[in-house]
């Protein structure tokens, strides 16, 4: 989907990336051919054609880069892919979990990323990436953590929930930050 200002484009399962003439923002690439969960679950569509683009894009592009990674879950945190990029370029968002301690030790004693590009961001905490405003909203239970990216531009919002179950808070979201033009979540059918 484009506008004037934004470019996004769906690269399978909950993945995303949101493109600008400034920034890009990746969200849950999950795209190795080796599937998740002892390669018992695997991405339909397939979408693993798409690895190599995104490589590229990450190593080529010129724009500032980030990659924001939803929850823990194995098809949201594609470590193969995750340890195939150069991360010097990029800062990573993932939730301040109560539970967090697993995903961070992934991402930097496997993945090789820099803690200090590691920005661990907490519900309902807003930041400005140029002329943007990005707003995380974090499910953090016993039984589910998970996180959703709100991305608002003056022209232009998305919400992206991709699992999180923040269902009941959409109302309260809608009246704090204004009308979602597309909304991306999860559908089991």
């Amino acid at each position: 989907m484009k506008n004037s200002n934004n470019n996004i484009t769906s690269i399978g399962h909950a993945g995303f990336v949101y493109s600008t003439k400034d920034f890009i923002i990746i969200m849950d690439p999950w795209l190795s051919s080796e599937g998740a969960y002892f390669n018992s679950w695997y991405q339909f569509p397939r979408n693993h054609h798409l690895e190599i683009d995104i490589i590229e894009l990450i190593s080529k592009d010129a724009r500032k880069k980030y990659i924001y990674l939803s929850h823990h879950d194995k098809d949201h945190i594609d470590i193969s892919f995750l340890e195939s990029i150069k991360h010097e370029n990029i800062i990573y968002f993932i939730p301040n979990f109560s539970k967090t301690g697993e995903m961070i030790k992934e991402l930097v004693d496997i993945c090789g990323i820099d803690k200090n590009k590691i920005y661990m961001f907490h519900d309902e905490e807003k930041i400005k990436i140029f002329e943007h405003e990005i707003i995380f909203y974090i499910q953090d239970s016993t039984r589910e953590s998970d996180s959703s990216i709100f991305i608002k531009s003056k022209k232009f919002n998305f919400l992206n929930t991709n699992d999180c179950k923040i269902h009941d808070r959409l109302n309260y979201v809608t009246r704090k930050e204004g009308v979602i033009d597309l909304l991306a979540m999860q559908f089991s059918g």
